[in-house]
């Protein structure tokens, strides 16, 4: 009986948490994403590098292009 009510309160403090990162949603990692950088003023707050913003759409633009004509293959 005491593994059930340790996995429910597991369970409940899990969804909390993973309800108010959904709310309130703040990055919080120690290093920005490539093609992005930090905010200055909020830590937790990424902003589009312009430096690297033209390398980031072009990897989605090969990749959407690439998506593409191997889902035309499948169509005949």
């Amino acid at each position: 009986m005491e593994l059930q009510v340790t996995g429910r309160y597991f369970f409940a403090r899990t969804y909390s948490e993973s309800r108010t990162g959904q709310l309130y949603p703040d990055y919080t990692g120690a290093f920005a994403p490539y093609g992005y950088r930090k905010d200055e003023q909020n830590k937790h707050k990424l902003i589009p590098d312009e430096h690297t913003a033209a390398v980031v759409q072009r990897i989605f633009k090969i990749r959407i292009v690439q998506f593409i004509s191997s889902s035309s293959q499948y169509r005949r």
